[in-house]
């Protein structure tokens, strides 16, 4: 295995507030053991940084030094313990993250690896060294094939030595492949060092709601959703607008705050209509129609429906006509019209059928039974 670039020992500053027990001693392990690692014999590095550890066990240079060591003998578990002890003791310190980023590394945990080197730059962003090794790691992992490309688009517009760049692209792809919880470091890292430009921190906002959202965090999703709306409303965007304002309307109806979700979504419809972007509107009219029916409201949610197919129709989307018929007969079942709510399912899986759509004709046949005998249910009982 090709191990991560490696940096030189730290030198070694004896803490006066709590001085070793013999500082001769103790100067004279450093000496050695930086020496050891000099001349390349990490194993004796090992034993006479413990030696020193013993001596002064507050000092997070030593376990920095320690976890360099430990990674050129292959032990990267205790490298990373060593690398998450120098953390510890000192969490604003670069060179601590860097370790934890090579450790994690070389232990195949690309992910972690890429949210320490990022929380890293968050503490010091002109590290140039913190920098190199998010670059290296983000080549090394699965992830190169999707930012190798963007990588040398940012080389070409001279981006490649910008820390939030860098970190928000590394921290979008991470979300995109489903690493959420690296993602939402990487993002937040991104946030914390910086950018003048108002665009991209409402990107990062963006991404950093779609992790929180896949992550279930659904008030920290709210937080950033709001801030990416802030943004784009400060960037006149509306696009961007009806995009936060489509995105808020889930997360609120996902904690059943249905006032705010019926909100979002209506401003959402007015500037998708404003945008022209009928699949936007198509969107905000099923959502409306969702929202209506969870509070009972089934004249409304009726009408948000029907106007969808309208919408969907007029575009020559038959997948998603299909679909919002089937959501008409939801409504309708809800209400008790089963006549109707049996018309509306077979429209859908006709349409599903002549659309050729196996997993939506699947999906509406499930439905439809489950639907078909809430309705004999429904029908004895008014016998």
């Amino acid at each position: 295995m090709e191990l991560p670039n490696q940096r030189d020992p730290e030198e070694v500053e004896v803490n006066f507030e709590s001085e070793p027990s013999n500082k001769s001693l103790f100067l004279e392990k450093v000496r050695q053991s930086n020496a050891a690692c000099q001349s390349g014999d990490f194993s004796t590095a090992i034993r006479l940084y413990t030696d020193a550890i013993v001596l002064d066990p507050g000092n997070h240079v030593l376990y920095s030094n320690r976890s360099a060591a430990y990674i050129k003998v292959g032990k990267y578990g205790r490298a990373l313990q060593d690398a998450i002890k120098a953390r510890e003791l000192h969490s604003k310190w670069p060179k601590a993250y860097y370790r934890q980023g090579v450790a994690l590394q070389c232990l195949g945990r690309h992910a972690d690896s890429l949210a320490a080197f990022a929380s890293g730059l968050a503490q010091d962003s002109k590290n140039v060294h913190l920098l190199a090794g998010l670059v290296e790691a983000a080549m090394k992992s699965p992830l190169r094939a999707t930012l190798e490309p963007t990588y040398r688009q940012l080389q070409a517009m001279r981006l490649d030595k910008s820390p939030f760049v860098i970190t928000s692209v590394v921290g979008q792809e991470l979300l995109a492949t489903g690493h959420h919880a690296a993602a939402v470091v990487v993002l937040e890292s991104a946030l914390r060092i910086g950018t003048c430009s108002l665009k991209l921190r409402g990107s990062v906002f963006s991404a950093l709601s779609s992790a929180y959202w896949a992550l279930n965090t659904l008030d920290r999703a709210i937080a950033y959703m709001q801030q990416d709306l802030a943004v784009a409303k400060s960037l006149g965007d509306q696009a961007g607008e009806c995009r936060a304002h489509g995105n808020l309307g889930s997360a609120y109806f996902s904690k059943g705050n249905y006032k705010e979700a019926l909100t979002s979504h209506r401003y959402q419809l007015v500037l998708a209509m404003k945008c022209k972007d009928t699949y936007a509107a198509a969107s905000a009219l099923t959502s409306l129609g969702h929202v209506y029916t969870a509070v009972g409201d089934y004249p409304n949610a009726l009408a948000s429906h029907k106007q969808c197919v309208q919408l969907v129709r007029q575009v020559g989307d038959g997948l998603q006509e299909a679909r919002e018929i089937g959501n008409v007969g939801a409504v309708y079942l809800a209400m008790g019209d089963f006549d109707q709510a049996v018309e509306c399912h077979l429209e859908h899986l006709r349409l599903a059928k002549q659309l050729g759509n196996k997993v939506e004709e699947a999906s509406k046949e499930h439905i439809a039974i489950w639907d078909l005998l809430i309705i004999i249910d429904g029908t004895l009982n008014k016998q």
